[in-house]
């Protein structure tokens, strides 16, 4: 009575197992796991904004060498009073001798900027203004027209604190390579975050395909294994088979079933994962299609171009620029302004003879210029100068690293397709073994000579034999990837 409950349990246990984990025959690709999860991806969206937000950063770099136009405009009015002496003076009594005037001003002017190549600046404003008034004791308007010109120029005069060189003339040149730098960080980070997604869609797509496989290797060897154990309890009840034999048998059904249990776990594991990474769903009733004609071969990969190396050789430049294009602001700064504008301010009748007072009058003209900086800075530009050569000579290093390892990364890459290559020749002469197996084993069980579950074995050999060789395929894709990655290339260009 227990050896029928236990082969109805087991029976039971196929029946309801195996339907939930069979695999349709619609078939996901791969491409389309990675372009919905290029296009749903929370981290490659959240970068690409970041690849957009240093984009405007250079662009505005860029603009600033560009001159700017300006306008300012000044207007207003008020109430004056003018007393001709001192007296006590009240809002209800005003002394007979004072006049109240009403008086209004409109100005305005253009201004011109521009940056020059030496790190200073140079600005040009031409303003004018406008006055009019008008005394309680007056029948007519009083004008007066004060024109302007203004010049302001700075120099910093600065030196490249990491080499000690003087005033660099291509400051701006400088100034757009460091925002351009900034943006070419900012664009590879991005691009390795989307090669790092795409690589681990294919890995994990890679584990669920073998989980997969291998499930239902299993399942098929159940079955053998419970034929097996129906005929080891015939042969224990006709005495050619002891009981210790049959109880073996029982054990490895155990094992296997268990074996499918941990594979459950694992499959829902993996399919969890991979639509958490892709962002597809139902991935547990597709097969994913690991195979892209487009990668069958592999192409030229320079491991200078790795995106580590890219990245760490954009660091070191942008600190050797640091020293150059931002001043330490304990340097000499140079400031020389001049000023042209009328000299006197006569009131005239009507706004034409204001105008032509103003054109004919004789204009003022000052110069000034100054020159500041500090006599001791208690050593901070030498401290200054000190931290960023060691901080230039330690990214110096990490280039050189990232050259290092981008160099063993992609020969272990190179290595690893021809120890695929190497495998797919073993492979194939086993399935060409197993085929050769299997007919002679055919001719065998026809002719009475072996039993059909010795044939059923030879076929899942078989079957297990194809069942590496399309994971090997797999793990070709993988290394292919793996392999661009390391050289810099753009996986998604693969699709």
């Amino acid at each position: 009575m227990r050896i029928k409950t236990n082969s109805i349990l087991i029976m039971i246990f196929i029946i309801l197992i195996i339907p939930a984990l069979q695999v349709a025959a619609e078939q996901l690709k791969l491409s389309e796991l990675v372009r919905n999860a290029l296009d749903e991806n929370i981290d490659i969206l959240s970068s690409s904004l970041d690849v957009e937000a240093e984009r405007l950063r250079y662009e505005s770099a860029k603009s600033g060498n560009l001159p700017s136009l300006g306008f300012t405009t000044d207007s207003g009015n008020n109430t004056l009073y003018s007393f001709s002496r001192g007296d006590e003076v009240s809002l209800t009594n005003f002394p007979p001798e004072s006049e109240l005037y009403t008086r209004h001003k409109v100005g305005g002017g253009l201004s011109l900027g521009v940056n020059i190549p030496t790190g200073g600046s140079l600005s040009l404003t031409g303003a004018g203004s406008l006055g009019f008034s008008l005394a309680d004791s007056a029948d007519e308007w009083n004008y007066i027209v004060n024109p302007a010109l203004s010049l302001y120029f700075r120099q910093p005069l600065f030196t490249d604190r990491l080499t000690g060189s003087p005033i660099r003339f291509d400051s701006m040149n400088l100034a757009d390579e460091f925002a351009g730098l900034a943006l070419v960080q900012s664009e590879i980070a991005s691009t390795s975050i989307e090669n790092n997604l795409i690589i681990a869609i294919l890995r994990t797509s890679l584990v669920l395909n073998n989980l997969r496989n291998t499930y239902e290797l299993l399942t098929d060897r159940l079955d053998l294994a419970q034929r097996r154990l129906e005929l080891a309890f015939e042969d224990e009840a006709a005495g050619r088979l002891n009981s210790l034999d049959r109880l073996a048998e029982e054990l490895l059904i155990r094992r296997q079933q268990e074996a499918l249990i941990e594979l459950e776990f694992q499959i829902e594991s993996a399919e969890l994962d991979l639509q958490q990474l892709s962002g597809v769903d139902n991935i547990n009733r597709k097969t994913i299609n690991l195979n892209l004609d487009s990668i069958r071969s592999a192409m030229d990969v320079d491991p200078l171009n790795n995106f580590n190396v890219a990245s760490s050789e954009a660091a070191r430049r942008s600190l050797e620029l640091a020293g150059t294009v931002v001043p330490s602001g304990n340097e000499p700064v140079v400031e020389v302004s001049g000023l042209i504008r009328r000299a006197d301010q006569d009131e005239a009748g009507t706004i034409s003879d204001a105008f032509n007072d103003a054109g004919s009058s004789e204009m003022n003209i000052s110069l000034s210029m100054a020159v500041s900086f500090d006599i001791v800075d208690w050593g901070q530009a030498a401290e200054q100068r000190e931290a960023e050569q060691a901080s230039l000579l330690a990214a110096g290093k990490r280039l050189e690293a990232a050259e290092y390892n981008a160099r063993l990364q992609t020969l272990s890459a190179m290595r690893n397709l021809e120890l695929i290559e190497e495998k797919f020749v073993l492979l194939q002469r086993g399935y060409e073994y197993d085929e050769s197996l299997l007919e002679r084993e055919q001719v065998r069980f026809e002719a009475g000579l072996t039993s059909e579950l010795a044939l059923e074995t030879i076929k899942l050999d078989r079957k297990e034999r194809e069942y590496q060789i399309m994971q090997l395929n797999d793990e070709k894709s993988l290394a292919l990837f793996e392999l661009y990655n390391s050289g810099g290339i753009e996986l998604k260009q693969l699709f």
